[in-house]
């Protein structure tokens, strides 16, 4: 058994600097722009397990349990002894629990399990408050701290600056009693949103082609070119092609050359402070070109159908200043938002969406 316990500890040992990031291409909330190159206070964990000597206590991992020279104790040492215990592949699932420190050790101190451990628990102290009159209580900062984060990971009830907006007053009269449930039916969202793009991604039900304007086949031609003035980087959003949900799809790409274009559900939003599909992250240039954030070398590229009939589809290619990789953003403002359609050389072909 592993139990964590933290909160309102002073620690005299500032935490170690210069450490490895998780490197997953996620921004931190609510503190945007922190690089998780340094840890936090220590939180004190207790091993329980009839395998390990009475009185053991760990502070410093020894050289055979580092990964790195200077791998510490980490929340992540949990995954990374878990991984060792269980003969897991020994991938790390991103750079941080890569590089913590593992304590697996611990529990080959003793050849037999020990016979000394209590059978019972001492009676727990009465609780000064009834859970009924505790449930009764408003919400503490603590739980409104974990339902914005909610929020934001689910991109819902969001301002534009990734804040949590109580537009109803629903956490400032919600009773403490309340918060489970009504954060489950958030998380709930949040796990059907996060499905539905993945189902999106795998079936690929729509490809990017440039073609005739005025073809019929097109389930999609209009695009938004959603900014922040905080971003380097743009999404590329249907205007009108949504799925079941009202969930606008967004212009998805790969990071090597020859990547065939489609979309995807963008994930969980369009809007680029809440995004964190890395293939739906785009440049769109002043010189006209469509680069991707993950490899501004490749642009979006077609094989121009005025030449090559019935080659409509798109794909990465090498930014070479060729006239197939420039694209014209022809704007018409209406119902308050401002699409688009990308024209490719005189105006008869666009670049829109086709569905397989």
């Amino acid at each position: 058994m592993i139990w964590l316990t933290a909160g309102g500890f002073f620690d005299h040992v500032e935490p170690p600097h210069n450490i490895s990031s998780p490197n997953d291409n996620e921004t931190s909330y609510p503190d945007t722009g922190y690089d998780f190159t340094k840890l936090g206070v220590r939180v004190p964990t207790i091993l329980i397990s009839p395998y390990i000597s009475k009185g053991t206590v760990i502070s410093e991992p020894p050289t055979a349990q580092k990964p790195f020279e200077n791998s510490k104790y980490d929340l992540t040492s949990i995954m990374s002894t878990a991984r060792k215990l269980l003969n897991m592949p020994l991938q790390n699932l991103t750079g941080r629990d890569g590089w913590a420190a593992t304590f697996e050790h611990v529990f080959e101190e003793l050849d037999a399990p020990r016979n000394d451990c209590p059978m019972h628990l001492p009676s727990a102290p009465k609780p000064s408050l009834k859970h009924i009159d505790e449930g009764s209580l408003p919400l503490n900062d603590l739980q409104k701290d974990i339902a914005n984060v909610h929020f934001h990971v689910s991109a819902s009830h969001i301002d534009g600056d990734g804040n949590y907006q109580d537009i109803d007053g629903t956490l400032e009269t919600m009773k403490q009693r309340d918060i489970s449930a009504y954060l489950q039916k958030i998380y709930k969202q949040h796990e059907v949103k996060t499905m539905n793009w993945k189902e999106s991604k795998a079936t690929k039900d729509y490809e990017l082609v440039c073609q005739p304007a005025s073809d019929k086949t097109f389930a999609e031609k209009s695009f938004v070119v959603n900014s922040n003035a905080s971003y380097e980087y743009n999404t590329i959003s249907t205007m009108s092609l949504k799925n079941n949900n009202g969930n606008s799809y967004c212009l998805d790409s790969g990071i090597s050359t020859g990547t065939e274009l489609s979309v995807s559900l963008c994930y969980p939003s369009h809007k680029v402070h809440l995004n964190r599909d890395a293939d739906q992250h785009w440049i769109v240039e002043n010189d006209a070109t469509i680069r991707s954030m993950q490899n501004p070398t490749l642009c979006v590229t077609n094989l121009d159908p005025n030449i090559n009939s019935g080659s409509t589809k798109m794909t990465l290619d090498v930014c070479d200043g060729r006239v197939e990789q420039h694209y014209a953003y022809h704007t018409t403002p209406r119902d308050g938002i401002v699409p688009g359609e990308f024209y490719y050389g005189d105006d008869t072909n666009i670049i829109g969406v086709v569905q397989i």
